[in-house]
């Protein structure tokens, strides 16, 4: 299977390599023009593109291929299948929003997007909801009234 994913970046030298685990890079380019080997290095606006076509290999893992992109700074890693214009990889901590090939935006339009749907991660949705407690617990659970009349034995012969 062959997939073609961009990476952009919001700002900042940029300056690394491209790996890809269970598949192969078929061919890497900075918008339109060709980087050799795996190798990139390039000064981000927003709006420039790494693009990466990568060919996975048949089923080994349970995923496919996985993409790692080694940078100096913030190095990362995705599936290459988990990537769609739909649902585009978001990190806003790396400033780095990983997408399908056809998807024109940049970077701004994703991430203005992404806000605008108001979608949080699993961390956000635990830390959004109050923590358990057992005062929490003991009022949600059925008072379960089991009588035991301790030190008496259930022998009869007595």
């Amino acid at each position: 299977m062959i997939k073609k994913i961009s990476i952009i970046w919001n700002q900042g030298k940029q300056e690394g390599e491209i790996k890809v685990k269970n598949g192969r890079h078929v061919k890497i380019s900075l918008d339109d023009a060709v980087i050799n080997d795996n190798m990139f290095n390039f000064v981000a606006d927003g709006k420039k593109r790494l693009n990466v076509i990568v060919e996975s290999e048949e089923k080994q893992a349970s995923h496919g291929a996985v993409v790692n992109v080694f940078t100096k700074q913030k190095p990362f890693s995705f599936f290459a299948e988990h990537i769609s214009k739909k649902f585009p990889v978001y990190i806003p901590e790396y400033n780095v929003i990983v997408t399908d090939f056809s998807d024109t935006r940049n970077y701004k339009e994703i991430e203005d997007t992404i806000r605008k749907t108001n979608s949080l991660n699993k961390l956000q949705r635990m830390e959004f909801f109050s923590e358990e407690t057992y005062q929490d617990a003991e009022n949600n659970t059925r008072k379960l009234r089991g009588h035991t009349w301790l030190g008496l034995s259930r022998d009869i012969r007595i």
